[in-house]
């Protein structure tokens, strides 16, 4: 991924993405805003107790780099779950869901994180683009392959046309999880105990690696797959961390926009 400052506010970008002129998208990190204390400074989390006012001019500044507004972006209202909404028009309330898919010219789709996985996708022949946020639950019940499975549904999609984008997040390095959590994928699929490693009575998990592992498995090209190498717990100079901060932190948010 690369690394973008525009307005002083500090963003990533996958090279794959940046490549084709009908996508706009970012993930943001730690710098640009205006919140302060743990909060500091680009605090995109809704349900802090930051300063609201605050947290409202970072949207403001954040949406701003890619010509957006809250008018015309639209936000999940995530529930750890593998729910994608397919929508083409703003919406100030919507339901529940972990994902967002559109083809839609100019308008935003943005999702929360503080760990989990942002996974970013889109076809470039058929010009839709979608977003989805990825941790353990969502993972588990495999929301990333959902989004590919709704794109070719509901826009008939190519699987070969597809490009996908997993983000920053907490890294194996660091996702230490338990045996429940563990027997539970490898309920579904023995082959996932190639995503953990054992330490203890614990595990570390590589929850990249294993999105990255249904989707190929789905059928998407190895060569159309690009993986941020970043973890989000490892690099809290740059991200907010819920496993390294706990409740007293921001959040960062993924973005994705069709182009006119």
């Amino acid at each position: 991924m690369k690394r973008i400052t525009k307005n002083d506010v500090v963003y990533l970008v996958f090279d794959s993405f940046e490549k084709y002129d009908f996508i706009q998208h970012g993930f943001s990190t730690k710098k640009g805003g205006i919140s302060e204390g743990h909060f500091s400074s680009m605090n995109l989390r809704l349900t802090s107790t930051d300063n609201p006012k605050k947290v409202e001019k970072n949207f403001k500044k954040f949406l701003e780099i890619f010509d957006l507004t809250k008018k015309n972006t639209v936000l999940t209202n995530q529930i750890h779950g593998k729910k994608i909404i397919k929508v083409n028009a703003y919406k100030e309330n919507i339901e529940g869901s972990d994902g967002l898919v559109t083809n839609t010219e100019e308008l935003g789709l943005m999702t929360f994180h503080a760990d989990c996985i942002p996974v970013f996708f889109a076809d470039t022949n058929k010009k839709i683009v979608g977003l989805v946020h990825s941790g353990w639950g969502g993972t588990l019940e495999g929301i990333a392959v959902e989004m590919i499975d709704l794109m070719r549904k509901a826009y008939d999609s190519r699987i070969e046309d597809i490009i996908v984008g997993i983000g920053p997040g907490i890294g194996s390095c660091c996702y230490e999880v338990g045996e429940e959590l563990y027997n539970q994928f490898i309920n579904k699929d023995k082959k996932y105990d190639r995503f953990f490693e054992k330490k203890s009575t614990k595990y570390l998990l590589d929850l990249k690696g294993l999105i990255q592992y249904d989707l190929m498995n789905k059928g998407i090209l190895e060569k159309n797959i690009e993986v941020s190498d970043l973890c989000t717990k490892c690099n809290m100079d740059l991200f907010f961390s819920h496993r390294g901060q706990g409740l007293k932190r921001g959040g960062m948010a993924a973005i994705i926009k069709k182009v006119r």
